[in-house]
């Protein structure tokens, strides 16, 4: 019997399956950057900053290079984190002040600082996760004390000006009783 390519008949006599072969394993696919992320990431921390050339190092050598050092570590997720903002990522509630960014900053930098250290081969970077935190808080602190920067973050997330929503008024007041003729009827 002919079938399409990549499809067999299952000859368990109990049951005659038509299955499906894979075609491609697909491990890892690549993550997508657009091109505005790394235009706009370009605005924050340029391609010749240690914090873009560590980030570049680290996607291409994490899983090969034991000596990947916590310097290296901490800028790498600071850029992260800082582009994890900026596309816009898990963003559910922006920040209104410089306090709440600071905030989300930290928080996505955990996250990356926790993947990166869970993904390396050198075990002994878990023992310097306090330093990598406080080399990526500094490199983030630089962004947010420029204040043009530190607005444009801000801005990016923000509602537009003319999103307001006018609500209809109503002649009645909103502790008025329920007219009669709105009422449900009970036994």
């Amino acid at each position: 019997m002919d079938l399409p390519l990549g499809r067999k008949i299952c000859t368990s006599p109990a049951i005659s399956l038509l299955t499906r072969l894979p075609h491609r394993a697909h491990i890892h696919p690549p993550p997508f950057y657009s091109l505005l992320t790394t235009n706009a990431m370009d605005h924050y921390f340029p391609a010749e900053s240690s914090e873009a050339v560590a980030h570049a190092y680290i996607k291409d050598h994490l899983w090969h290079d034991p000596t990947i050092t916590v310097e290296t570590i901490g800028r790498c997720a600071a850029y992260a984190a800082l582009s994890r903002y900026v596309a816009g990522e898990d963003l559910y509630v922006p920040p209104r002040n410089a306090s709440e960014l600071d905030y989300i900053l930290k928080r996505y930098t955990t996250d990356v600082l926790h993947s990166l250290v869970s993904q390396a081969r050198d075990s002994e970077l878990r023992t310097a996760l306090p330093k990598a935190r406080q080399i990526a808080a500094s490199s983030l602190n630089t962004v947010l004390r420029n204040s043009e920067l530190l607005e444009s973050l801000l801005r990016r997330h923000s509602p537009p000006e003319n999103d307001v929503l006018a609500l209809p008024t109503s002649p009645a007041p909103i502790d008025s009783p329920i007219p009669s003729s709105r009422r449900i009827p009970t036994a």
